[in-house]
């Protein structure tokens, strides 16, 4: 399973997710397409029911979770097309508003998700 941003190029491998993780990514991609408004957004997929947090040990972990990556980017891509944040330059390209550097993974093609603008 792979995330990618049409919009954006950013590419995201989630072959290891568990099965909880699966699904809890799947009804993130739902309320993506559902242009669901971002603060509502945000507090699914970083709140307490997340399950970015039941096998992480340190805040570290959590930010390099690939899960984590892919939500942030629909999180971000939900906030520029509602107007709630501005697409950055070539020169911040890959630092994101929660400060983590984007995600290079390119490996294990199986399944595609391409995500595009919801408008």
């Amino acid at each position: 399973m792979r995330y990618t941003n049409a919009h954006t190029g950013v590419e995201i491998t989630l072959k290891q997710l568990s099965r909880t993780q699966k699904e809890f990514y799947s009804e993130a991609v739902e309320l993506f397409r559902r242009n669901t408004p971002w603060v509502e957004f945000e507090e699914f997929a970083f709140g307490a029911r997340s399950p970015l947090y039941e096998s992480s040990d340190s805040h570290v972990d959590v930010l390099k979770d690939p899960l984590y990556l892919a939500l942030e980017d629909m999180w971000l891509e939900l906030g520029v097309q509602q107007g709630a944040a501005k697409r950055r330059g070539k020169r911040d390209e890959g630092r994101s508003e929660r400060g983590r550097g984007k995600a290079e993974e390119a490996a294990g093609r199986e399944e595609v998700d391409h995500l595009a603008p919801t408008r």
